[in-house]
């Protein structure tokens, strides 16, 4: 059962696809659909950092895409079932589209239940 989803619109596609971050049974899982005619949804897609999937995860994430990269990157902050919060990131510009991460932090003031991202300039 997925437990926690973030939804965005990205600069992909003709109009921008839509983008969502879910989480799986503790593991994180990423969606994209298709901004042109159809409109298919593709996925699930494991969230991978050095080849093997985020797990331990939990609460609410939150996904933008940023300004980092040519094309944007995603940045994603999600509440760790251990405590604390863990930020990932997508380079967009390579074909490959790799994750990154985790990069831990707060994690010293226990669990949180949600987070939310927002980008300023």
């Amino acid at each position: 059962m997925l437990s926690a989803v973030s939804l965005i619109q990205s600069n992909f596609g003709s109009t921008g696809n839509l983008e969502v971050v879910a989480i799986h049974n503790g593991q994180l899982l990423h969606f994209s659909r298709d901004s042109g005619p159809g409109f298919h949804w593709f996925g699930p897609d494991p969230v991978n950092t050095g080849g093997k999937p985020v797990t331990g995860a939990t609460g609410i994430p939150s996904l933008i895409q940023g300004r980092f990269g040519s094309r944007g990157n995603f940045e994603l902050v999600v509440p760790l079932a251990d405590g604390g919060l863990a930020h990932y990131d997508r380079n967009n510009d390579d074909p490959s589209f790799p994750w990154f991460g985790p990069n831990v932090f707060a994690n010293d003031l226990g669990t949180f239940g949600s987070v939310s991202l927002i980008q300023c300039n």
